[in-house]
């Protein structure tokens, strides 16, 4: 009948190496498979909005006159002022995409906007907390000189937590 194994030491030496072999590849081809499949994060030293402010190796922008860069732009906070200021404008959504598809230009943008006209896009993804979440519109009519004085008014208000108290 015979036995499928090696009697000699020599023999179960060379049958050890070739299975370790075979171990070291499997192994090594499962960890490049799921490194290959995750997502790289590590690439991108950026957790939150205001540190776009202290680096130099990532352009930022806003899409012109859209509601989250004159929400920025009247933030009480001077970070996300500056933020706003410093920002690229791009002229609509798809070439503020585009910029971020080529590589080094981060987009700010309302986040439910985003998600929703990026959810089959794989090489985009998103850093940190929603920026501004504002649950609560008002409206005022056009071109009221009134406007400006309310947002801003509305925007300290949320900021110090007004809204929280007075619900409890």
């Amino acid at each position: 009948r015979g036995n499928p194994l090696p009697r000699s030491p020599s023999g179960r030496v060379i049958l050890l190496t070739w299975w370790f072999f075979v171990m070291l590849i499997t192994c090594m081809y499962g960890a490049n498979l799921t490194a290959f499949m995750t997502l790289d994060k590590q690439g991108v030293p950026i957790n939150e909005p205001q540190e776009l402010l202290q680096q130099k190796v990532y352009r930022w922008g806003l899409q012109h006159k859209s509601i989250t860069a004159v929400l920025l732009k009247h933030h009480v906070n001077q970070d996300y002022q500056t933020l706003a200021n410093e920002s690229t404008n791009v002229e609509s959504f798809q070439d503020g995409i585009a910029r971020v598809h080529e590589g080094g230009f981060a987009l700010i943008e309302d986040t439910l906007w985003l998600q929703y006209n990026t959810s089959n896009d794989c090489d985009i993804f998103f850093i940190g907390e929603r920026l501004l979440s504002i649950p609560v519109a008002f409206g005022l009519p056009m071109h009221s000189p009134y406007a400006m004085l309310f947002n801003k008014q509305i925007l300290r208000y949320r900021e110090e937590g007004y809204f929280k108290r007075s619900l409890e």
